[in-house]
């Protein structure tokens, strides 16, 4: 029976967190560019002389803007609590990263 080193677990658990961290950053982008595109849709909605063919165009791309918002804040709400815990233990995590590379040099 073989048996994968100690340090293999840990090698999953921080690339675990450093995929979190990364798809946190980029959710809270992503819903921040969202919340660009719902402003400048609905002052284009609010302060323009659109035909109801225009409109309709309009209103649909600003429901696909608010859903791809919605999936990008649902993520960072997924993530988030994972990418402050590793923000928070810092310190923990370049600890572990020593040991890997410790162990490997062994």
């Amino acid at each position: 029976m073989k048996h994968e080193p100690v340090s293999r677990g840990l090698e999953d658990f921080l690339a675990y967190l450093r995929d979190a961290e990364e798809r946190h950053r980029m959710a809270e982008a992503s819903r921040a560019e969202a919340d660009a595109a719902t402003q400048d849709l609905l002052h284009a909605l609010e302060l323009g002389e659109h035909h109801a063919k225009e409109r309709s165009r309009l209103a649909l791309k600003l429901r696909e803007v608010r859903r791809t918002r919605r999936e990008a804040k649902d993520t960072a709400e997924q993530t988030g609590p994972v990418a402050a815990w590793a923000e928070q233990n810092r310190a923990t995590v370049k600890g572990c990263l020593l040991y890997i590379s410790d162990a490997a040099d062994e």
